[in-house]
C-alpha cells in the first residue's frame, strides 16, 4: 500500500480512508456489544452500576465543569485587575505575581491550583502576608468554586 504524499493536502484517499474508517467503526460496535454482554454476566453488575451512573451524571458533571471554568475566569479577571496591577511592581512579591499573574490562562491555571488545593502555600503565604486584603480574594476562591460548588454537584448527584 502506497500513498501519494501529493495527495494529503487536497484528501483524494478516499478508498483507503473509507477502508479505515469502516473498520475502525465494524470494532468499536464490536466493543459496545462486548459491554452489553459483560452486563449481564453477575460479577461485572456492580461495574455496570457505576458506568450506569457516570452516564446519567455527564450532563450535570459537564454543568459544573462549565460554571468551574466561568467561575475561574471571573477570579481571574478580577486578580488581573487587582492582584496583577498592584502588585507587579512589589518588591517582595512582584516576580511571583509575574510569574503566577501575568496573563488570563496563567491566572486561570493558578487558580485552578487554588482550587484542588495543589501546592497553594509556595505563592499563597508570601502574597497573605505582603497584603493581607488578597486572603479575602483567595478566601472567596476557595468557598464558592471548591467547596461550594462540590458540595452543590453532591447534592445533585
Amino acid at each position: 500500500l502506497t500513498i501519494n504524499l501529493a495527495q494529503l493536502p487536497t484528501g483524494s484517499l478516499t478508498p483507503v480512508a473509507d477502508l479505515m474508517e469502516s473498520m475502525l467503526i465494524l470494532r468499536m460496535l464490536r466493543l459496545l456489544r462486548l459491554a452489553r454482554a459483560l452486563r449481564l454476566v453477575g460479577m461485572w453488575s456492580s461495574l455496570w452500576k457505576l458506568v450506569q451512573g457516570m452516564k446519567q451524571s455527564l450532563n450535570t458533571m459537564l454543568s459544573a465543569l462549565l460554571i468551574m471554568v466561568f467561575s475561574t475566569f471571573l477570579f481571574a479577571c478580577f486578580g488581573a485587575e487587582f492582584v496583577t496591577k498592584a502588585y507587579i511592581d512589589d518588591p517582595e512579591i512582584g516576580d511571583k505575581v509575574a510569574k503566577h499573574f501575568s496573563s488570563i490562562p496563567k491566572i486561570m491555571l493558578t487558580l485552578v491550583q487554588f482550587v484542588t488545593l495543589d501546592s497553594i502555600s509556595a505563592f499563597y503565604v508570601p502574597v497573605a502576608h505582603r497584603s493581607p486584603l488578597l486572603i479575602l480574594y483567595f478566601l472567596l476562591l476557595l468557598v464558592i468554586v471548591s467547596i461550594g460548588l462540590m458540595n452543590l454537584i453532591q447534592a445533585l448527584v
